[in-house]
Formats: structure tokens, C-alpha cells, sequence
């Protein structure tokens, strides 16, 4: 088996304890769609919420179409399921380099 790294969201109550009526955890897992190994390394670093209430995602990621890594989406409902109408799955990478 391979390890795999997620975009993650965690939402805390107000005094930092884990809320777990969010997910039943707290948590709140995105992966690239895909079950191949690779497409799951990536790693968020920075999240906000949008105007719609979304959790917004933002870090590293691998980008199986160029075989490198890339600055990776995800962006997810309220209810903590990925947001399809972002990318047809909630995530997205964009490339690193110029050639975009």
C-alpha cells in the first residue's frame, strides 16, 4: 500500500476543542478523484471560507495530466462533500510553471 496525503479541514469550536457534529470527526477529507496513488499526494496549507459559506482549500498537489506538481483547489459544501460544481469534482491543480 501507498500513504496517502489529503486536503483537510478541521472545524474547531469556539473554546479549539474538534467539533464533532461536523463529520462526525471534525474533519473533512478531499482527495483528487482518481485511485491511482499518485493523484493522492497533495497537501493543503492555507483555507478560507467564500462568500457562500464554502470552505476553500488551497496548497500542493500532483498534476497527473504534466507529471509534476502544481498548486491544488478543492473547495467544499457546508455539509462537507467536495462541491462539484467546482472543477466537476471540487478540486483542481493548476501548473507551477508559465505555460498555463
Amino acid at each position: 500500500g501507498y500513504n496517502t496525503y489529503n486536503f483537510v479541514a478541521v472545524r474547531l469550536n469556539s473554546d479549539g476543542s474538534i467539533d464533532n457534529s461536523y463529520n462526525g470527526d471534525g474533519i473533512s477529507r478531499v482527495n483528487q478523484s482518481n485511485n491511482n496513488y499518485y493523484y493522492n499526494y497533495s497537501w493543503s496549507y492555507d483555507a478560507t471560507i467564500d462568500n457562500n459559506n464554502k470552505v476553500v482549500l488551497a496548497g500542493y498537489a500532483y498534476n497527473p495530466v504534466t507529471g509534476g506538481y502544481g498548486y491544488g483547489v478543492a473547495r467544499i459544501n457546508s455539509d462537507r462533500t467536495p462541491d462539484n460544481t467546482f472543477d466537476g469534482d471540487g478540486f483542481n491543480v493548476y501548473n507551477l510553471n508559465d505555460n498555463n
